[in-house]
C-alpha cells in the first residue's frame, strides 16, 4: 500500500510538472508537440522541436522552473548586448536633439525681410486690381432670366 502511495505521488509530481511544462508554453507554442520533456536524476531537459532550444527544469510539485542552456544564454546575452547599444545610441541622439538651438531650423533675418518685401508687393498690387474693379461702372446684365446660370 506504501509503495502504490509513492507510485501515485510520484505519477501526480509528473503529470503536475508536464502541466506547468504545457500551460507556461502553452502561450508561445499553440502546437503541444513542439517541447519535449525528458526525465534527468536532478530535473528535465525541455527541447524546443522547432527552435532546437534546450533549457535545464527543475521543479516542485506546484512549479517548474527552466533555464537556458549554455549555448542558449549566450545568444540572449549577444542579444541583450545589441539592444543596449542600439537604445545608448538613441539615447545619444535624442539628447543631441534636445540640446540644438530652437530657432536652427528657422530662415534667416535677411531671407524674412526679403520673403515680406515680396508679399508686401504682391498685396499692393492685388489691391490696386480690387480698386480697379470698383472705378469701374457696372454693366447692365443681359441675363433673362435672373437666377439661373
Amino acid at each position: 500500500m506504501i509503495q502504490r502511495k509513492k507510485t501515485m505521488s510520484a505519477l501526480a509530481f509528473s503529470a503536475t510538472v508536464l502541466g506547468l511544462a504545457i500551460g507556461a508554453t502553452g502561450a508561445v507554442a499553440q502546437d503541444a508537440s513542439r517541447y519535449s520533456l525528458e526525465k534527468m536524476d536532478n530535473g528535465y531537459i525541455r527541447f524546443d522541436r522547432q527552435t532546437g532550444a534546450m533549457s535545464v527544469c527543475t521543479g516542485s510539485a506546484t512549479e517548474l522552473t527552466c533555464k537556458m542552456a549554455a549555448d542558449d544564454r549566450a545568444a540572449y546575452e549577444h542579444d541583450l548586448g545589441q539592444l543596449q547599444e542600439r537604445v545608448k545610441k538613441l539615447e545619444d541622439r535624442l539628447a543631441a536633439l534636445e540640446k540644438k538651438d530652437a530657432t536652427a531650423g528657422l530662415p534667416s533675418e535677411a531671407d524674412f525681410e526679403k520673403s515680406m518685401s515680396y508679399m508686401e508687393r504682391f498685396l499692393r498690387r492685388f489691391m490696386a486690381i480690387a480698386k480697379s474693379f470698383e472705378s469701374e461702372p457696372e454693366k447692365p446684365s443681359t441675363d433673362t432670366m435672373p437666377g439661373r446660370t
